[in-house]
């Protein structure tokens, strides 16, 4: 039995550090593209550069995340920047919502090996346009522009945790 076995390992084709990382960012590939598809999946954030200030900021161990599911996207995000506007009485701050996004497209560079999705958000007071960049290893960058406030920009991974139901 003990024969057998040693006999067994010895006749798989020994595998090279370099393929087997070839072959696990290849799996990495799939399952991001996998998850860009279905749209049904979780920006998680690693750091926030602001406009102003010129400083990125590491927010890994806060939790702050961008979810989407199919057509509804739920956002807790961090704000470091100017507001043009405030809402009258509101200690809102920060980047929150749960909406249904609108404009969404999404486009592959092969070339780049990374994928834009871009799409709009609508709330009653402010308008979201997002732009995420997501590379086949899952990391991400998302953009930000708003109506009443500087630009933002996000760093991070996408997961496949999606938003409760």
């Amino acid at each position: 039995m003990l024969l057998f076995m040693i006999g067994n390992l010895m006749a798989q084709a020994p595998v090279s550090k370099k393929e087997k990382r070839k072959l696990e960012a290849q799996q990495q590939q799939m399952k991001v593209k996998e998850l860009l598809e279905q749209k049904a999946f979780t920006f998680k954030v690693d750091q926030v550069n602001p406009q102003r200030g010129g400083r990125v900021l590491n927010v890994n161990t806060d939790g702050y995340t961008m979810e989407i599911d199919q057509q509804q996207v739920k956002a807790y995000l961090p704000y470091f920047g100017r507001a043009f506007s405030a809402d009258y009485g509101s200690s809102e701050g920060g980047v929150k919502f749960d909406q249904p996004m609108t404009d969404e497209e999404i486009s592959y560079d092969q070339k780049k090996n990374r994928t834009t999705y871009s799409f709009t958000i609508k709330d009653k007071n402010e308008k979201y346009d997002c732009k995420m960049t997501v590379f086949d290893n899952g990391n991400a960058t998302l953009n930000i522009s708003f109506l009443r406030k500087d630009p933002i920009s996000y760093q991070g991974k996408i997961d496949n945790t999606t938003i409760d139901k």
